[in-house]
Parts: structure tokens; C-alpha cells; sequence
């Protein structure tokens, strides 16, 4: 879902363009995830909203002297963030929870004790359209700040089919009055509900009866996600789900092996799920179905920074691009365990603490999070038809963007071209 705007531009002074690029329609892996195109001294000609062309500045062609010239002072130039795992339609704060789980509290406990996604739960079936469509809005804005022009954006704190409905047209409306690009996703499979309770199967149910066949046939999602977890959904139930939303053409995502490997990542390459995101503590012998299959592992460094469950252990996204698994970097961002929407961080979190190299981390926040998002024939990558979805950074090379760690590097965001003020 993109908004549409029409002009002509061209990208003038730029320092060094970062250029990632899919791999002739395929997300990156394994050692092509750490090639990156960077053209020095660049420019990019943009027409009705979309890239035309881009190249050195010395050999920009004569037909785009007329373009209006939109002079970045010899900045560094990339494509937008897309980040491909964001719950951004909520209401409310868990910083008191948060805390707690700081110094020791179980996150699943909480959850089972009536708190953590329920209490968001809460908070969202008081809200009206108005007021979440607004406060998405001002999420939207935020991360655009920070970088990101796309975003994938769960349901999964309604759990009634009002309550999803009401989420997925906050994200539909405020995409369109920002003009960013989205992929909207059905979770109703977030937690089971308090009028549920003890009663999992009978969710499912009223799922698979309601709620999965009204947003399919409305169109009002394009994917259907389930949190496949130890005391949440079984990989059995995950699989129920996932294939009831196949029928009616929504696209299979997993929430797995955040704390516990229950055979999500199995089911992922099973249903040929376009992603499996956390994937913290999964089985290693998983791996080659799941790379066989096509999927891309979408890690969440932010999760892993702040949510406190014993030993961390950062080296699980490259051990996934060592057994040759596309990897993507999303935010999470979320009331409970990620109140961070900045794909920046998420990056320096990457390089610094989980060993992925600059280019493995840039095209994981970019081309392959587009994948991830099912956002690839759109966004997320310099190539010629994609949108103009444009950041410029108060830098000259890509090696100072981990180098000033912290700091938010972006001056100028184009959304199709368009400077976002």
C-alpha cells in the first residue's frame, strides 16, 4: 500500500551513494550479504516518484541536466530503512513491566498472570480508530526521522475481530496520510485473550471463523503472523492458523524461538513463511529446511538488548547468515519489550554487539528487509522502478555510521522523492 505522487529530481553532490541491490530478485545470503554497492561522488535522477537512474556524477547522462537539482552538499545517500518487524498500532506504556523484567521478572510469567500483551490488550479495546490511527501517526513520524520509510505492522492487541479491525485500519489510514509504504499483518495469534482462557483451542476457533476470513476476503492485511511459543500457540496450532490464512491469500510470517524452540522454525519452511523473526535460541539442525525454503530470518536486536531472560547470546544472526539464511533487522518496536523505533540503533546494535559486518547490517535493514516485509518489488533497495525512498546522513562515508554510534545521522528524508518535513 504506497501513496502516489509524480515529478522529476535529481539527487545532486552526493558523496557516496549506498547502493544495496537484491540478488537478481533474491534477498542476500550467505557471503553475497556482505556485498555492498558504494559509488563515490554520485548522483540519482528520480521521475514520477521512482528511481530512473543513478550513477557517478562525471557520467550522468545529458537528458537529466533539466531535472531540478536537489543539491545534498556532499552528504552520503542510501535508501530508506524498512523495518520488517514493527507492532506500531497500540496504546498505552509498560515501563513499570519493563523494569521488573530488568531485575529478573519472567516475561511468559507475566503474560500468564494477566499482564505483558494483555495489558496492551486492554488499553487498545478502549481506544477508538481516531485516537490510535493519530498516535501511529506520531510513531510514523519518528521513525522517518530516523531513517525508516517502510514498515511491516502487526495486529495483535485487539484479539476480537472489532479490536484487529480497528489496528489494521489505523495502519491503513496512517500510511496514507504520512505517504509511507506498508505490509500490514494479521496476529491475531498474539496471546489468547482473558474470555478465552483455558481455552486456547476455542481461540483458534473463532479465529479460523471470524476474524482470519474478514480481514482475507477485506483486504485489509497481506500477511497472517502467530507467536509460536512455549505457553502461547503450539507449532501444531501455529500450522492450523497459518494455513486457515493461506486460504484467503495472506502471506505466512512466525514469531518463534524467542525464549524456547518449539518447532516454529519446522512450520516456517513447511508453509514457506516469508519470514521467521526473533529466532534467538533456534535449533541449528532447522536450518536447512528453513534455507531451502526461501525464507528470511528477521533478527531484533533491541529485543535482545533490553529483554532480560539470562544469558544473551548475540551471535545467533551469524550463525544464521553462516548457514547461508537471509537475515533481516527489524526494531519490534513495541510497548513491552522494544520502545524503540529507531533502525539506527538497531544497526549499531548489530555491528558493535552481534558481529555482523557494515554491509552484512546495512543490506539487512534495507533490500533484505523489504523481502522480509514482502515490501521487495517496492522498496528498500537503489534499483532502477523502485520508489525514491531516499535518507541523506551527516556523513561523507559509510564507515562513520557505526563510527558516531548513538547519534542520529539523518538530515533529509524523501519519501518518492518528496523532502518529508
Amino acid at each position: 500500500m504506497c501513496s502516489k505522487y509524480s515529478h522529476s529530481k535529481r539527487i545532486w553532490n552526493i558523496s557516496e551513494l549506498v547502493a544495496p541491490c537484491s540478488d537478481n530478485g533474491n534477498p542476500l545470503r550467505g557471503d553475497r550479504q556482505n556485498e555492498l554497492l558504494r559509488i563515490p561522488h554520485a548522483y540519482i535522477a528520480i521521475q514520477d516518484g521512482n528511481i530512473l537512474d543513478f550513477g557517478p556524477m562525471s557520467a550522468c547522462p545529458s537528458e537529466y541536466e533539466s531535472f531540478p537539482i536537489f543539491d545534498v552538499h556532499n552528504s552520503l545517500v542510501m535508501p530508506g530503512f524498512v523495518d520488517p518487524h514493527t507492532h506500531l498500532v497500540f496504546e498505552g506504556e509498560r515501563a513499570k513491566e519493563y523494569v521488573a523484567r530488568l531485575q529478573g521478572e519472567d516475561y511468559l510469567s507475566i503474560l500468564s498472570a494477566g499482564g505483558g500483551i494483555l495489558e496492551t490488550v486492554r488499553a487498545v479495546r478502549k481506544a477508538s480508530l481516531e485516537d490510535l490511527t493519530r498516535n501511529t501517526e506520531n510513531r510514523m513520524r519518528e521513525c522517518l526521522q530516523y531513517g525508516t520509510t517502510a514498515f511491516e505492522i502487526k495486529s495483535g492487541y485487539g484479539l476480537t475481530l472489532q479490536d484487529e479491525v480497528k489496528m489494521l485500519q489505523a495502519a491503513t489510514v496512517a500510511s496514507h496520510n504520512i505517504g509511507v509504504c506498508i505490509s500490514r499483518t494479521l496476529l491475531a495469534a498474539h496471546a489468547v485473550p482473558p474470555e478465552f482462557e483455558g481455552n486456547t483451542d476455542g481461540y483458534i476457533r473463532y479465529m479460523n471463523q471470524s476474524i482470519v476470513p474478514y480481514v482475507g476476503e477485506k483486504k485489509l492485511a497481506e500477511n497472517i503472523d502467530v507467536f509460536c511459543e512455549e505457553g502461547v500457540f503450539s507449532a501444531v496450532q501455529a500450522e492450523e492458523i497459518l494455513k486457515r490464512g493461506i486460504q484467503f491469500g495472506l502471506r505466512p510470517k512466525l514469531h518463534i524461538d524467542e525464549f524456547k524452540s518449539i518447532g516454529g522454525l519446522s512450520l516456517a519452511a513447511q508453509v514457506k513463511a516469508i519470514s521467521a523473526d526473533h529466532m534467538m535460541v533456534s535449533n541449528p539442525l532447522e536450518f536447512p529446511a528453513f534455507c531451502d525454503a526461501g525464507g528470511v530470518a528477521v533478527v531484533l536486536p533491541g529485543t535482545c538488548f533490553g529483554l532480560s531472560h539470562g544469558r544473551k547470546d548475540y551471535n545467533y544472526a551469524k550463525r544464521l547468515i553462516h548457514a547461508n539464511i537471509p537475515v533481516a533487522i527489524g526494531t519490534d518496536l513495541n510497548p513491552g519489550t522494544c520502545m524503540c523505533g529507531s533502525m539506527q540503533m538497531m544497526i549499531e546494535i548489530a555491528i558493535l554487539q552481534m558481529g555482523l559486518t557494515l554491509s552484512e547490517a546495512i543490506n539487512a535493514a534495507t533490500v533484505n528487509a523489504s523481502f522480509a516485509s514482502g515490501l521487495e518489488f517496492k522498496t528498500g533497495a537503489i534499483e532502477k522502478g523502485k520508489r525514491a525512498d531516499l535518507q541523506v546522513l551527516s556523513i561523507q562515508s559509510l564507515e562513520e555510521f557505526p563510527y558516531r554510534f548513538g547519534l542520529n545521522k539523518v538530515t533529509r528524508v524523501l519519501l518518492k522523492g518528496i523532502d518529508f518535513a
